[in-house]
């Protein structure tokens, strides 16, 4: 019993020092268990040398804690019972009394780790990069930052010296790439959000591996070559939402409900714009359904209004009854 204890305590040590590397806790737990603490704290000692895995500490203590303070619980009332048969069996007290003692020290090491990370919460810092200000945008910034806020176990701010919006004019649009690279180069950000195809793109291009990035209001990041497919980002540090067909599927309803002939989009020629109308999509569904597409291709990257009332005076001198706006030329 006092021998099983022994390497209770020791594996648990080892799993907390191994707790940021490949293995994690359990993995180096169980492997003192199963293969003494010797070896498991070798496995400890490789895996330190190659670099610990990228973790948050206090949120990783938070997830044991419990499950510690239960085990060297477990400990305490197992190393008392030892004692009470111990004095029914006439073996040693002062034995008996060391058990206790080193559960009642592990159990004070126990609190004293956990608690400081109980009592304060991790930071997040989370950058932005937008091409310009959109109220898509900013309905969806609102709303991940108010999701972000339910997390008790965490604080995120949001530097308003992180937050870069250079504008929708072709000039502007142009300085994307040199803020996206500043943005990723700061070492104060733990997180960098990119906003829409163009920002995300810029991001991307300028992507060192450090920091995680996260894509927000694109139209269709497969169409945009943003990622690989649906199921991989092909990036490694890259995280967005996919919705497979979302565009056809509004083709298809818009048609069902209008039961048109004829199909305006207005869009900027070039390959962002192109996907915003969701072009593609549009040319596909246009063929299976067998209504005919008119297009105009005179928008800049700014789609002011004068822009889009001469698209749309272009559009109906060429017939057209319908006309497809889309989110970003609304």
């Amino acid at each position: 019993m006092p021998l099983f204890i022994t390497i209770f305590v020791l594996s648990l040590l080892i799993g907390l020092l191994g707790i940021n590397s490949r293995l994690g806790f359990w993995g180096n737990f169980f492997a003192s268990i199963l293969l003494t603490p010797l070896v498991g704290l070798l496995l400890v000692s490789l895996r330190a040398a190659k670099g610990p895995r990228t973790a948050d500490p206090h949120r990783v203590w938070r997830k044991h804690a419990l499950f510690l303070l239960r085990a060297v619980g477990m400990i305490f009332f197992a190393s008392a019972r030892n004692s009470s048969m111990s004095l029914r069996l006439k073996l040693s007290r002062q034995v008996c009394r060391m058990h206790a003692a080193f559960a009642l020290l592990a159990l004070t090491v126990c609190l004293a780790l956990v608690s400081p990370a109980l009592a304060n919460p991790s930071v997040m810092r989370i950058g932005y990069l937008e091409a310009g200000p959109f109220w898509l945008f900013d309905n969806t910034w609102n709303a991940f930052r108010d999701g972000m806020a339910r997390y008790d176990d965490m604080h995120c701010e949001y530097p308003a010296n992180a937050r870069l919006s250079p504008g929708w004019e072709p000039e502007h649009m142009r300085r994307l790439p040199e803020l996206a690279r500043q943005l990723l180069q700061r070492k104060d950000i733990d997180l960098v959000v990119g906003m829409g195809t163009a920002a995300v793109k810029a991001l991307l291009a300028v992507n060192d591996g450090r920091l995680p990035i996260l894509g927000m209001g694109m139209a269709d990041p497969i169409a945009a070559g943003v990622v690989k497919s649906a199921q991989d980002s092909g990036v490694d540090n890259f995280t967005c939402r996919v919705e497979v067909d979302r565009w056809s599927s509004m083709f298809r309803v818009f048609y069902d409900v209008v039961r048109f002939h004829k199909m305006g989009i207005m869009f900027q020629n070039s390959q962002e714009g192109r996907v915003y109308a969701a072009l593609g999509d549009a040319q596909a569904i246009a063929s299976e359904l067998g209504f005919t597409l008119v297009l105009y291709d005179g928008l800049s990257s700014a789609e002011s209004p004068d822009e889009c009332r001469k698209g749309l005076d272009e559009l109906r001198k060429q017939g057209m009854p319908r006309s497809w706006v889309t989110r970003h030329s609304a």
